[in-house]
């Protein structure tokens, strides 16, 4: 009897680690269903702006024939509280290749998330457009080394200039480089943006 009693214990006890398994599981699914509930929320919301004519977009924002482009979809996104979001949204546009999404990128600079103003950076010089440079120069003077160095990349790719720019060295010597970079742009950017 005793070892009978025994055996209804144990699993008594193994029948409760599994039951409390299964909660474990539960509350992860629930926890999942919320976040796609309320992202679905968040498409449904983007489909009907879309469809009202909605999003403001730019005068680059449309094919030859008037139709928006697919990445105004995208737009949204840079916005969102979510700072994974509006990384995605960065990399989405950032990977059109298409320069018209630059005046869209450039504020992204000044994102509150690191992750997003060095991605932005980088997307900035994989696109390689010199309309970017003002904005990069300023991301020079970012707090966070990484930035930094993602924007003084963009800036060589772009120009071709090198200002001696180190994103880790001391806040006098950035000072310094960061001024050249801005005299350089106020005597050279017209000439730059136009190709004289």
């Amino acid at each position: 009897m005793r070892a009978l009693r025994g055996e209804l214990d144990a699993q008594k006890e193994a029948g409760g680690k599994q039951l409390q398994g299964f909660q474990d599981t539960l509350i992860e699914v629930e926890k999942n269903l919320s976040f796609y509930k309320n992202r679905v929320i968040e498409l449904e919301e983007s489909l009907r702006v879309l469809s009202a004519g909605g999003l403001a977009v730019g005068s680059g924002d449309t094919t030859p024939s008037g139709k928006t482009k697919a990445w105004t979809t995208h737009l949204q996104d840079l916005q969102h509280a979510n700072g994974g979001l509006r990384l995605e949204a960065v990399y989405a546009l950032g990977e059109t290749g298409d320069s018209d999404v630059v005046p869209h990128l450039t504020p992204m600079l000044l994102d509150e998330d690191l992750f997003v103003r060095m991605a932005t950076a980088r997307m900035l010089d994989d696109l390689g457009v010199k309309s970017a440079v003002p904005a990069l120069i300023e991301a020079l003077d970012d707090v966070q080394g990484a930035v930094r160095e993602a924007a003084v990349v963009a800036l060589r790719r772009i120009t071709g200039e090198d200002m001696g720019f180190n994103p880790v060295g001391s806040d006098v010597d950035r000072a310094k480089r960061l001024k050249a970079w801005r005299d350089w742009w106020k005597r050279k950017g017209d000439d730059f943006l136009t190709g004289r």
